[in-house]
């Protein structure tokens, strides 16, 4: 009989663990703190991922690329939970790893480029994290960068861009939190909070990510009969049982994850980006990047290394009619003699539609909508320019908001800014009960929306700036309540 590690005296710890955070987190005043602290359960949830046969063959057994050495535990997984969601990871606390990958998102970013703890831009989409523990060859990041998951994870936090921190100045920060000791204790035996084990608890709650609870999964052992006849064509064509497409050469397996092979797709020649052969300096690493899992590819959008095709639809095509001779593109995207160049696939319209409707049947919802996964700490609601949370913008921040937005025009929301349920971008909450009798009779709207369409756009944020630049240090948030009657929309907070 199998024992379980948590039960008894181990699992009274780890109940004893739950409850001093879930009793801190209440005992806390939220609202005068910085960052909040993390709210778990009062029973620690199991993360061995539960697989289905066809999950155990041979061939995707291969492509696990968990460390003997690092095996996802519950109080492991749960470390990582609450650091990949902390802030405090970044050096002026306004980013954590799930900013850049939304667990609504399949755990990727929604934007093609991904905003840094300065508002500057990643250099690449940030890829979708779903069944990120089956990659046969082991490596990270689009260009392989990173040996290891344990690698890669500790490598946004020290960029400059992503979250500014240094590993010595996190140590101290996390060190000084009341919480984090009882977690680091549970998941490795001693309260001391080191590099090596802050990689070790994020590698685990990433392999913990898994999804097998698709459309598709509850198809293989019926055969597909759960499918619709669309769904089924598109399966065939992906598979190549009809038709010219060879998907299911760099997307094989049940997992759709690729096997040895790292593959160039064709997106340009010369390419911008070389991907491995910018690492490598070498001419025949040119334009080869990592081929993640397209389990849940629906919901990661946009697609490739740069984020250049927002839809499935233009995935399709593009590998329909649209990939580029290239001295190093991958064999399955060459023509078939004795025709040379790029493979042209020459699907027609029902075609294309059936393969996005059969990648759309690989979509996970539970993975999105499980709690294990979900942020763990409670919604603040100061307004994202307050950097240091002192209810305060200051002439700086407000520069930094405007500096932020200036490459994407009119996209700050404001609505009547209620506090969110769950974080936004910009830290604004729409109204979806907005009308224009309550805009006359209640001064929700954030003044710098003069024309009152629920949006900020640039020129109205730099009349904003211009506003405040005699006063400098005056535009207050706190809770930003709405409030009649104030010079600048703001409600102080409590």
């Amino acid at each position: 009989m199998a024992l379980n590690p948590f039960s008894g005296p181990r699992r009274r710890s780890l109940l004893g663990l739950a409850t001093f955070i879930t009793m801190f987190a209440v005992a806390s005043n939220l609202g005068a703190q910085t960052q909040p602290v993390p709210v778990l359960p009062g029973q620690l949830p199991s993360y061995t991922a539960v697989l289905p046969p066809h999950f155990l063959t041979p061939v995707i057994l291969q492509q696990d690329n968990t460390p003997a050495g690092n095996p996802v535990t519950d109080a492991g997984a749960t470390l990582g939970r609450v650091l990949f969601h902390d802030k405090r990871l970044s050096s002026n606390q306004t980013v954590s790893c799930s900013s850049c990958h939304r667990q609504a998102a399949g755990f990727s970013d929604p934007r093609r480029f991904s905003i840094g703890l300065a508002g500057g831009l990643t250099g690449r989409n940030s890829m979708g994290l779903t069944n990120a523990r089956w990659y046969e060859r082991r490596a990270f990041f689009w260009d392989e960068r990173a040996a290891t998951l344990e690698d890669q994870v500790l490598q946004p936090i020290q960029n400059s861009v992503e979250m500014g921190m240094t590993l010595p100045a996190l140590l101290t920060r996390l060190s000084g939190e009341t919480f984090y000791g009882p977690l680091f204790n549970a998941a490795f035996g001693t309260p001391e909070v080191t590099a090596d084990r802050i990689s070790r608890a994020l590698a685990q709650f990433v392999r913990s990510l898994v999804s097998t609870h698709t459309k598709y999964d509850a198809g293989v052992p019926v055969n597909f009969s759960n499918f619709t006849a669309e769904e089924n064509l598109g399966r065939r064509l992906f598979n190549g049982e009809i038709g010219a497409a060879t998907c299911v050469q760099c997307h094989g397996t049940d997992n759709f994850s690729p096997g040895p092979r790292i593959n160039n797709n064709g997106l340009e020649n010369p390419y911008v980006d070389k991907g491995v052969g910018a690492i490598s300096g070498r001419a025949q690493d040119e334009g080869l990047f990592k081929v993640p899992s397209l389990r849940n590819v629906a919901l990661t959008a946009p697609y490739m290394h740069d984020g250049r095709f927002a839809t499935l639809e233009e995935v399709v095509e593009f590998y329909n009619s649209g990939v580029v001779a290239h001295p190093n593109l991958s064999p399955p995207l060459r023509a078939r003699p004795p025709a040379q160049g790029a493979l042209r696939l020459n699907l027609t319209t029902t075609e294309k539609a059936a393969l996005v409707a059969f990648m759309k049947t690989l979509t996970d919802t539970s993975l999105i909508s499980d709690a294990r996964f979900t942020d763990p700490f409670p919604a603040v609601a100061f307004h994202d320019a307050d950097q240091n949370r002192d209810n305060r913008i200051s002439l700086p921040e407000l520069t930094r908001v405007i500096e932020l937005f200036s490459a994407r025009k009119g996209t700050v929301r404001t609505g009547c800014y209620l506090v969110a349920t769950t974080s936004t971008e910009d830290g604004f909450a729409t109204d979806p009960d907005r009308s224009d009798t309550a805009a006359v009779t209640l001064t929700r709207y954030h003044a710098a929306d003069s024309d009152r369409n629920g949006r900020i756009s640039l020129n109205e944020l730099l009349r904003v700036l211009q506003l405040y630049n005699y006063r400098a240090d005056t535009l207050r948030t706190g809770q930003y309540r709405p409030q009649s009657g104030t010079e600048d929309g703001f409600a102080p907070g409590p």
